[in-house]
């Protein structure tokens, strides 16, 4: 009976810890886009690799950062991207490439 009340305590306190993260709200999420059209003028057979872009360590996440001031770097609070930075911007990259080389207009 004593270890009874035990695990219930402990699946009481699970429960518990893990409600208390249910209570911050998720924070928003941002993504970026690519044009919709674009003037080409004509298609291609060309491959090209769109490689992740290089980013210094404070881009280099899902976090959105701000400058404050000219030699602070902050983040947005309850904000994030969809993705790593580096991430968004290779694969808007490639969807504008496939749109070049497809001749989308």
């Amino acid at each position: 009976r004593d270890r009874r009340r035990r695990v219930v305590a402990l699946l009481m306190g699970c429960l518990l810890i893990g409600g208390c993260s249910a209570l911050r709200p998720a924070p928003q999420a941002y993504d970026l886009t690519a044009p919709d059209k674009i003037r080409t003028s004509g298609g291609t057979r060309a491959q090209i690799l769109v490689a992740e872009p290089i980013a210094l360590q404070a881009l280099n996440s899902e976090r959105i950062a701000i400058r404050p001031t000219e030699n602070q770097v902050s983040y947005l609070k309850g904000a994030q991207w969809t993705d790593r930075l580096p991430k968004l911007i290779q694969a808007r990259k490639v969807i504008t490439a496939t749109m070049m080389t497809a001749g989308t207009k």
